[in-house]
């Protein structure tokens, strides 16, 4: 049996979905309040506990007002182990002698 290094879960949902849309590109607050249908102060606060993490980075280059907040690659890791996370539940372990597994639905 091969041991796997335990992959965390992200626990926010609104974390989560934010990582996510910011994978393809970046916005200021508001525009993820938009896009994401979430309240403004929502979206703020979580933006600002993902700059704290080193999750996202805000380019407040013309002012905090609008600036763009962009995915670092630590927020690109997390989401990734997220997603390890999310597989593992379906998983027992990997055979020994192997490198993966195919999951089929």
């Amino acid at each position: 049996m091969v041991t796997r290094m335990s992959a965390k879960r992200i626990r926010s949902n609104y974390h989560k979905r934010i990582l996510e849309w910011l994978i393809d590109s970046g916005g200021s607050v508001s525009d993820v309040a938009q896009a994401l249908d979430l309240r403004m102060p929502h979206a703020s606060l979580a933006l600002s506990q993902l700059r704290e993490s080193g999750d996202i980075i805000r380019d407040d280059q013309t002012g905090i007002r609008g600036a763009i907040h962009r995915i670092t690659a630590k927020g690109r890791e997390r989401l990734e182990l997220d997603a390890v996370a999310c597989l593992e539940q379906y998983v027992d372990e990997i055979p020994e002698g192997k490198d993966a597994i195919i999951l089929d639905y």
